[in-house]
């Protein structure tokens, strides 16, 4: 097989010139610097061998060289443009509300190759305080996952994930301390419906974001009986249809009215409620409920509730993970605790 021949020839003023002839056989030429001239000449030699043109090559690099320069900051243009549109709106919502927090980190002023596990320690340890180590783990998902597209859209030329390891999360809250006369004051407490809001995650388990954004078309209430059925997507995109009991049915009755369309809770603007959380914890701090380990009680503490009572009112483990959509029964395990007498709720119908 013939060498390509890539010739350096001195200039009169400061650099060399290298010359070659392309796969196409056009003659070309490139300006360097002495130094690398021969490491220049060695790079076009091998793309010549494989076939490549050697322009359209440095040009790949270069550009590459460009995009890796990016902070992490900018680079978050690149993925909403390119990747947030793959992902279910939840996940677009939530990645944007990150992104937030972490653009006001210095983590964001770094570019993509200074990423390292490292930096992605500091960043938790920085963090660790501020927020939950189930919100801090959010964030290195996030980043971990612009990290997997620019090594992914060869960006990066290695991936730096490996080794970048979550924190341990205290998944285990402990509400079976909760009597139903704490729940009854906190929701007398309330607005009606912020109230009417916590009543439904007590009486049915269901998460926030499915209550809040529940709409009438979705709910399925007879003109008969005290149970119903509710439609809506789950967690992992699931179209799940749940049965509600006569607490939840006669509370969703109240809210839709004769209505035929819009939210199930409209917020005093008319609309759907943002956020309901600055109410809520104002409210518990002055009631003063907390977990049996001392913690304050937030909205996802009815549905452990909800799962606890269920538990005690003698419903079986796996029926209370059918209840609350959960894949795997160790996710229920940390959600219910039996404990055995004591007044509860009856959650649903069996």
């Amino acid at each position: 097989m013939r060498v390509p021949k890539v010739s350096i020839k001195p200039l009169q003023k400061d650099g060399s010139q290298l010359e070659w002839r392309n796969p196409d056989g056009c003659r070309r030429r490139l300006r360097v610097d002495s130094s690398i001239a021969e490491e220049y000449a060695f790079r076009i030699r091998q793309w010549l061998i494989q076939g490549k043109n050697p322009e359209v090559e440095m040009e790949k690099i270069t550009s590459r060289e460009r995009v890796q320069n990016l902070k992490l900051k900018e680079f978050w243009f690149v993925f909403v443009k390119d990747h947030l549109p793959t992902l279910r709106p939840k996940t677009q919502v939530l990645y944007r509300y990150l992104m937030a927090t972490i653009s006001n980190h210095p983590i964001a002023r770094l570019s993509l190759v200074e990423i390292n596990r490292r930096v992605v320690a500091q960043y938790q340890q920085q963090r660790n305080g501020k927020a939950s180590p189930a919100t801090i783990n959010r964030e290195v998902q996030l980043i971990k996952s612009m990290l997997g597209r620019a090594y992914e859209w060869e960006i990066l030329e290695r991936d730096p994930r490996p080794g970048m390891k979550l924190l341990k999360e205290q998944n285990r809250r402990d509400v079976s301390n909760i009597r139903p006369e704490q729940m009854t004051a906190l929701f007398e407490s309330l607005p009606g419906s912020i109230s009417n809001i916590c009543e439904v995650a007590l009486f049915t388990g269901f998460r926030k974001e499915t209550i809040v954004g529940m709409m009438v078309s979705q709910v399925q209430l007879p003109d008969i009986g005290d149970t119903g059925t509710v439609r809506f997507e789950g967690k992992g995109g699931d179209h799940l249809v749940k049965n509600v009991g006569p607490q939840a049915v006669k509370i969703l009755k109240e809210a839709i009215g004769n209505r035929t369309e819009g939210y199930v809770f409209l917020s005093p603007q008319g609309g759907r409620y943002i956020s309901i959380h600055k109410t809520l914890d104002d409210r518990i701090r002055k009631l003063k409920i907390t977990t049996a380990d001392g913690q304050k009680f937030c909205f996802h503490d009815f549905r452990r509730l909800y799962a606890t009572w269920m538990l005690n009112a003698g419903w079986s483990l796996d029926k209370v993970r059918d209840a609350l959509d959960h894949k795997d029964r160790s996710t229920t395990d940390r959600y219910a605790k039996l404990v055995g007498g004591g007044e509860v709720f009856e959650p649903v119908l069996d």
